[in-house]
C-alpha cells in the first residue's frame, strides 16, 4: 500500500493542475520553441484546387485554420514541406463554437465580455517581436532593439488618439528573436493590464512575398492586416469573437483591410486577457510606411470593437493555482489514509494523532533547535589581529 501513496498523490497533483489550466489560473502553451520561419521562406495555404490562400512565414501545422476575408473557412489538414494543404470547412460566422476547438481545453462558458459597448477605452499595444522590420524601407528584415513594427504600432497610437482614444504603447524590447520572446513579452503584457485596457495588441510583421499583403484599400496603397489567434488559449471564444467584430467594423469602414483570421495551436500570451489580439501587419518584404497607413485605416474599428469595458484579466495566478494542487494533494492524502484504515473516521483520527504527536514533536524540536542556536555565545573573531 505504501507504494501506492506516491502515486496516488501524483494523480491528484495533475488533476488539481489540470483544473487550474481548464480554468485559466495556470496559462499553458506559452512559446518554448521557435514558431515561425526566420529564414526568409514561407509556407502556401492552398484550398482542394490548388488555389493558394495566403503566404505566410507561420510554420502551419494539421488543425490550424485560416478564415478568408469573406468568412470562408478552411482547416489544414497535412503540411508538407513549403505548401498546406486544407479542406473547405462552410462560412465562418464567429458566432456559437469558433473553428477547430474543442477538447479538454474549450471553453464553453458565456464571456460577459463580449458584450457590446459603447466609447473608446484605453488601447495597449506592445511588441513581442522587437526586431521585426520592412526590407524595403528599413534595408533589412531585423533591426535589433527597436524594429519598424515600433513606427507601426505608433502609427495605430497616433490614429487612435487622434479619435480621442488613450493608448499606451510599450516599447520593451523582447529580443532575441526565438522561442522564449513569448515567455519574456508576458511580462510586458502583464504589466499593461494592469492599467485594464480595454485592448490589448500584439503588433507584428509577417514573412512573406509582398504580393501575400499588397492591397489598395480606398484608393490607398496598403498592406493588408491577418488577426491571429492562439487555440491552446483558454480564452480563444472571447479572443475569437473580438476578433470577429473588429473585422465586422473594419469591413464598414475599409473593407479587404482585413485579409484574414488565422487560428494556431498557440496561446501569444492571450490567455491573458478577453480582448487579446495578434496582429500580423503587412510582411518583411512590403514598405513599412504602406503597413503605416494600414493602422490608420483600421484605427476607427479597432477603437469602436474595443468600446470602453476593461478586460484585463491578469493572472490570478500562482496563489489561486497552489490553493488547487495543495487541495488536491490533501484530498489525496485524506483519500489514501481512507483507503488504508477502512474508515472515514479511523482516517480523521490518523490525521489528528500526526498533528498533535508527529507534527508537534517535529516542530517543537525546531523551535528549540533554533533557540539554543540564538542563546550560543558569538565565536570569536580569529582574523581580528588587535588583540582585544
Amino acid at each position: 500500500m505504501r507504494r501506492a501513496v506516491p502515486l496516488l498523490l501524483l494523480v491528484f497533483v495533475v488533476v488539481g493542475a489540470a483544473m487550474a489550466v481548464r480554468s485559466g489560473y495556470i496559462p499553458v502553451g506559452v512559446a518554448t520553441r521557435q514558431d515561425e520561419r526566420t529564414d526568409g521562406t514561407y509556407v502556401s495555404i492552398v484550398d482542394e484546387a490548388g488555389a493558394v490562400l495566403h503566404m505566410t512565414g507561420h510554420m502551419l501545422q494539421a488543425g490550424d485554420e485560416w478564415v478568408t476575408d469573406d468568412d470562408r473557412r478552411f482547416v489544414i489538414t497535412r503540411v508538407e514541406g513549403d505548401i498546406a494543404f486544407t479542406q473547405f470547412r462552410g462560412k465562418y460566422s464567429g458566432a456559437g463554437t469558433p473553428p477547430g476547438t474543442g477538447g479538454f481545453l474549450a471553453e464553453t462558458r458565456p464571456d460577459p465580455a463580449q458584450a457590446q459597448t459603447t466609447g473608446a477605452g484605453q488601447i495597449a499595444i506592445y511588441h513581442t517581436h522587437s526586431d521585426e522590420s520592412y526590407v524595403p524601407s528599413e534595408g533589412t528584415s531585423s533591426v535589433q532593439g527597436r524594429g519598424g513594427v515600433y513606427q507601426v504600432g505608433r502609427a495605430l497610437k497616433d490614429a487612435l488618439t487622434r479619435r480621442g482614444v488613450q493608448v499606451t504603447q510599450d516599447l520593451t524590447s523582447h529580443n532575441p528573436h526565438d522561442g522564449s520572446a513569448y515567455q519574456r513579452s508576458r511580462r510586458t503584457a502583464m504589466a499593461l493590464l494592469r492599467r485594464r485596457p480595454s485592448a490589448l495588441l500584439d503588433i507584428h510583421r509577417d514573412a512573406a512575398p509582398p504580393q501575400a499583403y499588397s492591397k489598395q484599400v480606398k484608393g490607398q496603397n496598403v498592406t493588408q492586416v491577418v488577426m491571429v489567434i492562439g487555440k491552446g488559449n483558454p480564452k480563444w471564444s472571447s479572443n475569437a469573437a473580438f476578433a470577429r467584430r473588429v473585422k465586422a467594423e473594419v469591413d464598414k469602414t475599409a473593407p479587404g483591410l482585413i485579409k484574414g483570421l488565422m487560428f494556431r495551436n498557440g496561446v501569444y500570451n492571450q490567455d491573458l486577457s478577453t480582448r487579446a489580439l495578434l496582429f500580423e501587419v503587412g510582411a518583411h518584404t512590403n514598405e513599412r510606411q504602406q503597413a503605416e497607413q494600414a493602422m490608420s485605416l483600421i484605427s476607427t474599428a479597432v477603437a469602436s470593437a474595443a468600446g470602453s469595458a476593461p478586460t484585463a484579466e491578469t493572472s490570478r495566478g500562482g496563489w489561486s493555482a497552489l490553493g488547487w494542487v495543495l487541495g488536491l494533494t490533501i484530498l489525496g492524502v485524506v483519500g489514501y489514509m481512507f483507503v488504508s484504515t477502512g474508515s472515514l473516521k479511523e482516517a480523521f483520527a490518523k490525521l489528528d494523532r500526526f498533528a498533535r504527536e508527529d507534527l508537534a514533536g517535529f516542530l517543537g524540536r525546531t523551535r528549540r533547535q533554533s533557540s539554543s542556536r540564538r542563546k550560543q555565545p558569538p565565536e570569536p573573531d580569529h582574523d581580528d589581529q588587535s588583540g582585544k
